[in-house]
């Protein structure tokens, strides 16, 4: 992308990335069909992608070429449905709202959710973002293995082997079968993902892995993309929530049993950093990928915090011509550091 808005690459052949948050404009923009994904994109969508065409102070004018017909003409407004309630209204919602925004549909129904016996309404807050009998039963879960779970779940900083394998089982519940969109069919398979990303911290081994063990179905491209994905949506993201979530759930029922419960926390922040150090990953919100701070980290590591970092790689601008990168990586370090 910087590449071409600096004009050494004249066309792009993209996806839909374009419209997902990338700042580019282009004088002429062509959308040869409609579909996105597995169905047709709506209209605000093509009014998004006609709008990388002509940007103010770059190019004055953009010409759109659609090869079919754009989707019909819809108005753009947005609801926002503040104060209308309902049965289908989300409970997450509802329980951020203070009682006098309520209903009293809504109030009867947060009421039968409260009077669950296994969470407390706190812990049902907190987890608002995972469907209430979804948390009850991983709860009831713990409940009925209480003995052993207790041993499984007293843990702090870096689970053991069968203590991984408990908090799979109960974070596979959590998310009731969504892992399958990304070839994941037990909580085992959970356990495996977790263990090479962080036995390896090698992003091209796991990807080859992907490869070299795809489903038949599937050519190279879309294996890797599916390890991405993976990647992206559930280890960087869904996975820790869903680590703190059981956290929040055995915190609160061992705490009603008398027994000391075990802290999540540390491991959640190293599975959403993929078990490297929060700075190095936190570069490549500044244009340096995480492969490239993995081969600098002797060099900038250890530093107290971010802006300590950031100083020591400014220092290293005078030597990147002399850094064990490849020419590509090390334009990506010249550019970074020109911005920071």
């Amino acid at each position: 992308m910087k590449l071409f808005n600096d004009g050494i690459i004249k066309r792009i052949i993209c996806t839909s990335t374009m419209i997902e948050g990338v700042n580019t404009s282009a004088e002429n923009v062509i959308i040869y069909d409609r579909r996105l994904k597995n169905s047709t994109f709506d209209y605000f969508t093509y009014k998004n992608i006609s709008g990388r065409a002509g940007r103010m102070n770059k190019y004055f004018i953009g010409k759109v070429f659609m090869l079919e017909a754009p989707p019909l003409e819809q108005g753009l407004t947005v609801e926002y449905p503040i104060g209308h309630q309902d049965d289908n209204s989300p409970m997450g919602l509802l329980m951020q709202l203070e009682n006098e925004y309520l209903t009293d549909i809504s109030r009867s129904r947060l009421q039968d959710a409260y009077s669950n016996r296994v969470l407390s309404p706190t812990t049902l807050i907190e987890n608002r973002h995972i469907p209430i009998e979804r948390q009850v039963e991983v709860a009831e879960t713990i409940i009925r293995d209480l003995l052993p779970s207790s041993k499984l779940l007293d843990w702090k900083g870096i689970p053991e082997p069968n203590q991984l394998n408990y908090l799979c089982e109960l974070v596979y519940s959590l998310e009731g079968g969504n892992l399958m969109d990304y070839g994941i069919s037990s909580s085992s398979q959970l356990v495996w993902h977790i263990n090479e990303i962080r036995t390896q911290k090698n992003l091209p081994a796991y990807l080859r892995d992907a490869v070299e063990n795809r489903w038949q179905e599937h050519t190279p491209s879309e294996a890797i993309n599916l390890r991405l994905k993976f990647i992206r949506n559930m280890v960087c993201f869904r996975l820790p929530r869903d680590i703190m979530a059981v956290n929040n759930i055995q915190a609160d029922v061992l705490a009603k049993k008398g027994i000391e419960p075990g802290d999540f926390s540390f491991f959640a922040e190293q599975l959403e950093n993929m078990f490297l150090d929060p700075l190095l990953t936190a570069l490549d919100e500044y244009g340096i990928p995480t492969q490239i701070s993995i081969q600098l980290k002797n060099l900038i590591l250890p530093s107290e915090h971010l802006n300590d970092l950031l100083e020591k790689l400014r220092t290293l601008a005078p030597r990147i011509e002399h850094l064990q990168l490849t020419g590509f990586e090390k334009s990506l370090m010249c550019w970074a550091v020109s911005e920071m």
